[in-house]
């Protein structure tokens, strides 16, 4: 989402743009260290849109409908996980990057044992995390 007060408008982006609470974590959380990633719980959605990337743009307000929790947040969570640029492709491959994103991803998908339970797990869905203008293998990701 680190474009989003700049500079292009996909998918974390638009995430960031439609849920405008998520941007106080620009602000606030530092850079992530290589086992680190930042939840954001309780995200809210208040704009529809329509378009990607240039053609993106505000299309109205939008009833959040999630139901939330015990303490009023919607029953949203994101997690928020950096990427490596590779400026040459074949780099991410190095076992000290590979070790890198298993350890990131593992930090950012494991479950809490609090939230062990079948009801408590979330679905996952990611833009190719760090792929695209990374120049991140799919297949390895």
């Amino acid at each position: 989402g680190g474009g989003a007060l700049g500079s292009g408008c996909v998918q974390e982006e638009i995430r960031f743009s439609i849920c405008p609470e998520m941007l106080v974590s620009l602000l606030v959380c530092e850079m992530m260290g290589k086992d680190e990633c930042v939840f954001l719980m309780g995200c809210e959605r208040y704009s529809s849109y329509k378009g990607y990337a240039s053609s993106f743009e505000f299309a109205g307000d939008y009833r959040d409908n999630t139901p939330k929790d015990n303490w009023g947040r919607r029953w949203c969570h994101v997690v928020a996980m950096d990427a490596i640029y590779f400026r040459n492709p074949s780099a991410q491959y190095d076992k000290k990057c590979i070790d890198r994103e298993l350890i990131k991803a593992y930090t950012c998908f494991r479950s809490r044992k609090a939230a062990a339970t079948h009801d408590a797990l979330f679905g996952i869905a990611t833009g190719n995390w760090g792929c695209g203008a990374f120049n991140g293998d799919k297949q390895l990701k």
